[in-house]
């Protein structure tokens, strides 16, 4: 064994080995696939970006909208019984006193920042089953007028279209991939004039 990294390069066959040895008379086995988890909730599924235009009322760290032990569930009305609260909650508030200085010009968060193109899923939605959609509907809206969207299926582009399609759009894609794995992964990507890009993805199962 020699020093930057080569006790690591020498270990990984012995351990080959002896894993090989060890498992050689058991038989193979497989994991049940476990049924999808469909997120509603904005906060968990990470759709809302805090700007200079959100007001500090809105900012909290994530105990403030999710019980952890129902992640799912209503908001907590008393998250502050929750004992890693604070210790979490008063770093976040000195945060935004610091960071955020406009007064706010919206009661919630912004979906996104509003100099790139918002993408969304109209069908399927996250967690569907493909065998049951036909086709992808998507809406852009952008401060700028769209000129593409581009539809993927597991990085592999299935259907583009190009335009002049104003700030607010609807398209509807057909869903006819080549290859479909038990988990597949579903991506639109916008364009619009300012050269801005944005994309979204959804999980969509066999």
């Amino acid at each position: 064994m020699q020093k930057q990294g080569g006790s690591i390069l020498a270990a990984l066959p012995i351990w080959h080995t002896f894993m090989s040895e060890a498992l050689k008379e058991k038989t193979s086995g497989s994991f049940t696939r476990p049924d999808p988890i469909v997120v509603e909730k904005p906060v968990l599924r990470g759709q809302y970006l805090v700007t200079d235009q959100t007001n500090q009322v809105n900012v909290h760290e994530i105990l403030y909208y999710v019980e952890k032990n129902n992640p799912q569930g209503d908001k907590p009305s008393h998250p502050e019984n929750d004992p890693q609260f604070y210790n979490w909650e008063n770093p976040v508030i000195e945060w935004a006193k610091t960071n955020i200085t406009t007064e706010l010009l919206r009661t919630m968060p912004s979906l996104i920042n509003q100099n790139t193109p918002s993408v969304d899923f109209v069908s399927p939605k996250n967690g569907d089953y493909i065998r049951l959609s036909r086709t992808a509907t998507v809406q852009v809206i952008a401060p700028s007028s769209i000129k593409k969207i581009e539809l993927y299926f597991n990085d592999s582009i299935l259907e583009s279209a190009s335009g002049d399609f104003g700030t607010s759009y609807t398209h509807i894609f057909t869903l006819k991939p080549n290859r479909i794995l038990p988990q597949n992964l579903l991506t639109v990507k916008a364009f619009d004039s300012n050269n801005n890009e944005l994309q979204k993805s959804i999980i969509l199962f066999e």
